[in-house]
């Protein structure tokens, strides 16, 4: 028997903050290019039916960007076609501020609403009319079968040209103007929980962009029951609005929980046999302790996962069948050795919804629930924590993810300070 274990956080160029606030851009922003705000995440039907549909808007830079059209129209818009009808799905405001690797969600007020995709720790009251993380903008009628997408810096139909467009996302049988290469292979309605989201694994945790669509997209879905002509892979859709925690790979630091210890050693990692669902041959703790070096309270912590092996990644371990690994919700607990004595370990919790009966896969997001507004992680200080992982198969294994915070100023009593417009769930 063997099993390999690997996971990082991947350093990237710095973040002063996980939020920037509107008053803090520079009214010197250069016009947006091509690739600096893409498209990360979508889906045209869900298990709320045929308008259960959601797109996810991403700011693939290190600075904030505010946006502003460049027609004097009144923002940039996500416009839809299927070569017969064509016409705008929402518009991102002019003057809207889309902080440093943050998201703006556009969803179908008709369907995404019985989604309840998770905005912050539970049990949290539901936003109306939304349940879970808050669409930005929406609109209410049905993509049609077979259509592409695309982000034009402009809201007037006559200026959405490939000139204005900033991104796009279609399939084989979809307009030109409205996807990238050849487009990703058609995905039928009515397939359940999936999602359509950006390949990281080869990007350093990164969205990958090569303007390819078949490329650059993975079709992941929360149950081994669903099977397309695109190749499955176990995951769950993670929509982010503008008050998503952003990316903090490089200033929450990572390390070992006895440093003095192998990786694979205990207690930084320890063999469970114990046989439980999505994990019929044991488990594996990860025990790992994160620093906060933001300068700010961290109010929300978070982990999304975007290598690990499981259904679909079987033959990818250098000839070696891969192990089945599962993302689990863990427990608090104690660890410890002789070099640093008895601990205590946090646990994370796998967030649902959406319902992931199979565990956690590509996409699926862990959250360090004490971490609050109330108790946030201050700066300087740590947290141990320790990840679950339900094993299925034994063998080589991945398991990167990304760090995800929200970050606010401290009051001079220690606090997260409650300033308007700094906080973000």
């Amino acid at each position: 028997m063997r099993i390999n274990f690997r996971l990082t956080a991947i350093a990237l160029a710095v973040l002063a903050c996980g939020v920037v606030l509107a008053t803090q851009h520079s009214s010197a922003q250069t016009q947006i290019q091509p690739g600096q705000v893409i498209i990360s995440e979508l889906r045209f039907s869900g298990p709320g039916g045929a308008e259960d549909e959601f797109i996810e808007l991403y700011n693939n830079t290190d600075q904030a960007i505010v946006v502003q059209s460049t027609d004097g129209s009144p923002g940039w818009a996500v416009a839809v076609s299927n070569g017969q009808i064509t016409g705008n799905l929402f518009v991102v405001p002019n003057g809207t501020t889309i902080p440093a690797r943050g998201h703006f969600l556009g969803a179908n007020s008709n369907g995404y609403s019985l989604s309840g995709y998770p905005s912050g720790p539970a049990p949290l009251p539901s936003p109306t009319p939304f349940n879970g993380t808050t669409p930005d903008a929406a609109w209410d009628f049905d993509i049609p079968a077979g259509s592409g997408v695309a982000l034009f810096s402009s809201t007037l139909g006559p200026a959405q040209t490939a000139a204005s467009r900033l991104d796009a996302f279609g399939f084989t049988s979809s307009p030109a103007l409205y996807r990238e290469g050849s487009g990703f292979p058609f995905v039928p309605a009515g397939l359940g929980e999936t999602t359509l989201f950006r390949d990281m694994r080869t990007t350093g945790g990164l969205p990958k962009d090569t303007n390819d669509n078949a490329a650059d997209f993975l079709f992941a879905a929360t149950t081994q029951s669903i099977s397309t002509a695109n190749s499955f892979l176990l995951g769950a859709p993670g929509p982010e609005n503008l008050a998503s925690p952003v990316l903090h790979n490089s200033d929450i630091a990572i390390g070992l929980l006895d440093p003095a210890a192998a990786p694979a050693a205990a207690p930084n990692r320890e063999r469970r046999p114990n046989v439980e669902p999505n994990a019929d041959l044991g488990s594996l703790l990860i025990r790992r302790t994160f620093t906060n070096n933001t300068g700010q309270a961290v109010t929300r912590l978070r982990f999304r996962v975007f290598s690990i092996t499981g259904p679909g990644t079987e033959n990818t371990c250098g000839g070696a069948l891969c192990a089945d690994v599962r993302a689990l919700t863990s427990q608090d607990g104690e660890a410890g050795s002789p070099n640093i004595g008895g601990v205590t370990v946090r646990g994370v919790r796998l967030e649902e919804p959406p319902l992931q009966p199979n565990g956690g896969g590509f996409n699926s997001s862990l959250s360090a629930d004490f971490i609050t507004l109330a108790t946030p992680l201050q700066p300087g200080q740590s947290v141990n924590l320790q990840f679950k992982l339900g094993i299925m198969r034994n063998g080589a294994f991945r398991f990167f993810f990304n760090i995800e915070a929200s970050t606010a100023p401290i009051n001079t009593n220690g606090g997260a300070a409650r300033a308007a417009g700094a906080l973000r769930r």
